[in-house]
Order: structure tokens, then C-alpha cells, then sequence
């Protein structure tokens, strides 16, 4: 018995030669800068700085500190063989900007983030 009907919906095969996409490649080290300024970076830490409340009752308890900065952006430039210049830190909706302000450039003094070289801050 030959259960094949002429009403056959099976899907056509699909050519795919002329739109397969090859995997991207990965630029070369010597395509890569040689330095680099980060123009724009946050500290957060809401839990525990008074002048974060706005942004704690948006987004929670959050933290952001100068240690994570180093382990996300900072070596991993250094792998790459890429000089990190510094950074510019932005406010991150403090309720007063000059508090903010003077907490990041405590974190500076201490050691903590010298490579901080300018501020966007509300003061």
C-alpha cells in the first residue's frame, strides 16, 4: 500500500551554499590599540553609601568596587598586551554628587583607584 498522497507538505530542502556565515574572527593582537582610556566606569556600593539610596530603591543592593573594575577591564587589557592609561569616573545617580565625589577620591587617596583620572559629577 502507498500512503504517499499528492498533497505532500514535506518541507523543501534548504539551500543554504551561498548564505552559510562563517564563524567571526578574532582580530590580532596588532590590530589591537596600543593604550587605552576608559571614558566612562561606576563604583557602586548602595548597601552601604547614604547618597546611593535613590539608586538602591531602583536597583537593590549593589556593588561595583574599584577591586572589580581591575579583574574585569584592567588585566584583561594587560593580557592583551594593551596599556590601561585611566579612567573617568561617571556619577551613578547619587542623591548628592559631591558626597559621591568625595568617596571616589577617598578610594583614590587610599590607593585603592589611582588610575581614576577625572570625574562627571553633579556638584
Amino acid at each position: 500500500i502507498n500512503n504517499t498522497t499528492a498533497h505532500d507538505h514535506s518541507p523543501e530542502p534548504i539551500d543554504n551554499s551561498e548564505t552559510t556565515m562563517s564563524p567571526p574572527s578574532i582580530p590580532s593582537k596588532s590590530s589591537y590599540p596600543k593604550e587605552i582610556i576608559d571614558p566612562h566606569h561606576h563604583f557602586l556600593d548602595s548597601a552601604n553609601n547614604p547618597f546611593q539610596s535613590f539608586l538602591r530603591s531602583q536597583a537593590g543592593d549593589v556593588t561595583y568596587l574599584p577591586e572589580h573594575y581591575v579583574a574585569d577591564v584592567i588585566r584583561p587589557l594587560a593580557d592583551l598586551g594593551i596599556h590601561f592609561r585611566g579612567s573617568v569616573h561617571v556619577e551613578a545617580m547619587p542623591d548628592d554628587g559631591a558626597d559621591e565625589l568625595d568617596w571616589v577620591e577617598g578610594m583614590i587617596e587610599t590607593g585603592r583607584c589611582s588610575y581614576v583620572k577625572g570625574f562627571v559629577a553633579s556638584c
